[in-house]
């Protein structure tokens, strides 16, 4: 099986956890799309399995037989966090990540969109950073990449922004200190978090260099640096986007 990132595998790891789950184990009864997921699972792995996204004896009896043929001894219920992740693996391993487009995320989008904003003389970093994101699995929104053409480019960022799950503000010396579109996004992206909860995460500053904001919101978040280790910074980015608790 092609290695993959532990945060990318996280996430998809999430197409069996439904949100209801406190303690991360599945019982009876249950029903949600992590239970059609799970049936999808199954039945593509050779065991015949209904359509439904009830968890029935019928789905408790099938878990139970897939347990057994990979000799899965660890307790964790029927299907707890050492069952789902031996269903990702094996379905990996048989079907690589495109099967998982025929299921329906508990929560939403699997990855969900995050907006990348940078000042134009950035966007060699942006790209980079793009990149190395996307490779990591996360849904990035980066206007070279998701503009279509013939798209009215200011409309279609801001509904990028309304619809994105974190806005990353790459800062800069470049992006503090010039006006223009870059600084309506910010000021969009602050509306966004007006009308999230006070303890909720939407901005995140990423600073490209040793500089300092003068907007008192903006001063006011903790930043991720990318420098002097930006693997370090790139690291601590990831956990924040693709925390698999999300």
């Amino acid at each position: 099986m092609k290695k993959r990132s532990k945060y990318r595998f996280s996430r998809l790891e999430g197409y069996f956890r439904d949100p209801v789950i406190g303690d991360g184990v599945m019982r009876r009864p249950m029903s949600g799309s992590a239970c059609g997921n799970i049936r999808l699972a199954l039945g593509f792995l050779q065991y015949p399995i209904d359509k439904s996204e009830e968890y029935d004896r019928d789905l408790e009896r099938t878990v139970l037989e897939f347990q057994r043929d990979q000799n899965h001894t660890s307790i964790d219920g029927y299907v707890g966090p050492g069952t789902r992740r031996l269903l990702t693996e094996k379905l990996l391993e048989k079907a690589g990540e495109r099967y998982f487009n025929l299921m329906n995320y508990p929560k939403g989008k699997a990855f969900p969109q995050v907006f990348l904003s940078y000042a134009r003389e950035d966007t060699d970093a942006a790209e980079r950073l793009y990149n190395d994101l996307n490779d990591e699995g996360v849904n990035v929104w980066f206007d070279k990449e998701s503009l279509r053409p013939g798209q009215n480019w200011s409309q279609a960022i801001g509904k990028a922004i309304g619809e994105s799950r974190y806005f990353l503000a790459l800062l800069s010396e470049n992006s503090l200190t010039k006006k223009g579109f870059v600084q309506k996004e910010m000021e969009e992206a602050f509306e966004v978090l007006e009308q999230h909860s006070p303890t909720d995460v939407f901005v995140v500053p990423i600073r490209l260099e040793n500089c300092n904001p003068s907007d008192p919101k903006l001063g006011a978040l903790h930043h991720v640096d990318l420098f002097p280790n930006r693997r370090k910074g790139l690291t601590q980015l990831l956990k924040t986007l693709v925390d698999p608790s999300e």
